[in-house]
This record gives C-alpha cells, sequence and structure tokens, in this order.
C-alpha cells in the first residue's frame, strides 16, 4: 500500500496495479472494507476494478462487468 500512497503523492494519476486475484482482493480490501470474499469469489480473468478516492474515503467498483 505504500507504492500506491507514493504514486498518488506525486501526482502520478491514474495508476494501473495489476497483480492475482487473491493478492488483488486484499489490496482492494485495505481500500475499501466492503470489498470481499464475495467480490473475489465474482472475479472474473481478466478483470478490472476501479478505485476513487474522495478525500480520505476508497470507494471499489468492478468496471466493465455485469456484477
Amino acid at each position: 500500500m505504500a507504492v500506491l500512497e507514493e504514486a498518488l503523492a506525486a501526482g502520478c494519476q491514474p495508476v494501473a496495479l495489476v497483480s492475482h486475484g487473491c493478492l488483488v482482493t486484499l489490496m482492494l480490501r485495505e481500500l475499501d472494507p466492503a470489498f470481499g470474499f464475495g467480490d473475489w469469489v465474482r472475479m472474473t480473468t481478466p478483470d478490472v476494478c476501479r478505485a476513487t478516492r474522495r478525500d480520505a474515503a476508497w470507494r471499489v467498483d468492478r468496471v466493465g462487468t455485469d456484477a
């Protein structure tokens, strides 16, 4: 998570992170506690999620899926 905060602090936007589904789920859950096991189960290969931050709050949404 430190590298994400560092990239955002440097003004790097948007930031793309690519990883395995389990690791991505853990990272997204760190940003948005509402993202959890059910979201991991519904992930497809490949899958795209968008994390947006407003003030200190993060929101995670899946992009380009029927979920």
